[in-house]
């Protein structure tokens, strides 16, 4: 299933997009596009340069070459549009569960809170802790306090929402039960969410879209566009096909990062 032009201009574009740290080349004349509203999943072999582009979209990395922007603008002027989520939760030890979500706002805002812990308590209604507000990080399991750094993130209203590899560090059915939870999630605030995985089952739930990585220097070498309805079944012959596929490609690229043809 290969990707459609789609109209509208996209809310990040990168064009031509060059990174190096150092002598280390990341990136190649890297392209891609995300819509208002997507759910897009980077995918890539280990130490392509994922998370980069995370890095890159919020302006907490230049860029060596080409151009990346949001909305039109320069990452760096685009940074209250966007908020993260990372494979830590990265919460408060002495903040309940509702402090910490209202921690993000606070900082980003400032000043009087007026709506703002109202708020706070419907988010961590709709991931499923109305009963936990109270809670410390301490009482809380690993999935529940991902939860938490979710409601965190939506919280500041951001357009977009960065997730590198959230669930990677949860056990099994944690996971599952986080991503059908996530889904509902972005079907019900309409954010734009690009989600970094190396799951390639965790990408085929989740994405509209599947932009694949090649190994260093990074460019995209596939984008896999997904039409069938929510939730999905991994299951459906369409998904074993493309998950077969993606299994192959990102094989080949690790075969190619052992024997050092990506150097």
């Amino acid at each position: 299933m290969s990707l459609q032009p789609q109209a509208g201009a996209p809310i990040i574009a990168f064009r031509d997009v060059e990174v190096a740290l150092g002598s280390d080349r990341i990136y190649e004349r890297l392209n891609l596009e995300v819509h208002p509203g997507e759910f897009v999943c980077i995918l890539g072999p280990s130490g392509c340069g994922k998370s980069t582009s995370l890095r890159v979209i919020g302006g907490l990395l230049e860029i060596a070459g080409g151009e990346v922007t949001i909305n039109g603008r320069p990452p760096q002027q685009s940074w209250p549009d966007i908020a993260f989520v990372f494979q830590s939760p990265r919460l408060v030890p002495w903040r309940t569960a509702l402090g910490n979500v209202l921690l993000g706002t606070d900082l980003r805002f400032g000043g009087a809170r007026d709506g703002r812990e109202t708020r706070a308590k419907e988010l961590l209604t709709l991931v499923g802790l109305a009963n936990d507000t109270h809670k410390y990080p301490s009482m809380l399991s690993g999935g529940e306090r991902q939860r938490v750094a979710i409601a965190r993130a939506l919280a500041v209203d951001p357009q977009i929402v960065l997730m590198d590899e959230p669930f990677s560090a949860l056990d099994p059915n944690t996971r599952r039960r986080l991503r059908a939870e996530m889904e509902r999630i972005w079907q019900t605030t309409g954010k734009t969410v690009v989600f970094v995985t190396h799951d390639v089952e965790e990408a085929l739930q989740l994405a509209d879209r599947i932009v694949v990585l090649s190994n260093k220097p990074t460019r995209v070498v596939d984008v896999i566009s997904l039409k069938l309805p929510r939730p999905r079944s991994l299951a459906h012959a369409d998904l074993v096909q493309e998950r077969s596929r993606l299994m192959a490609m990102l094989g080949a690229s690790e075969t190619t990062t052992e024997t050092g043809g990506a150097s």
